[in-house]
């Protein structure tokens, strides 16, 4: 498997298990998730990121690409979900 895809501004990569706990938090969070049907329990939103990385890899196998399945889109210098600097306040 290829590594991360990389634009000058952008780095999409597969899920990490750091980033999990910090989805959650997010999913969680009401005003967060003001405008969807709920908020999201652990298990719920671990699931849901689960579930897209599934997808995105059963897209790559069936589209035949060269990339890799992309669910966890990063600002090129950001820091990663799990660190704490990263979270609004």
């Amino acid at each position: 498997m290829t590594g991360p895809l990389r634009t000058d501004r952008l780095v999409l990569q597969r899920w990490r298990p750091d980033d999990l706990e910090p989805f959650a938090a997010l999913n969680a969070d009401p005003q967060v998730m003001e405008h969807f049907p709920s908020t999201l329990d652990r298990a719920t939103s671990d699931a849901l990121a689960a579930a897209a990385d599934a997808a995105s890899v059963l897209s790559r196998r069936r589209h035949q690409t060269a990339s890799p399945p992309l669910t966890t889109p990063r600002t090129r210098g950001a820091r990663p979900l799990s660190d704490p600097r990263s979270r609004l306040s």
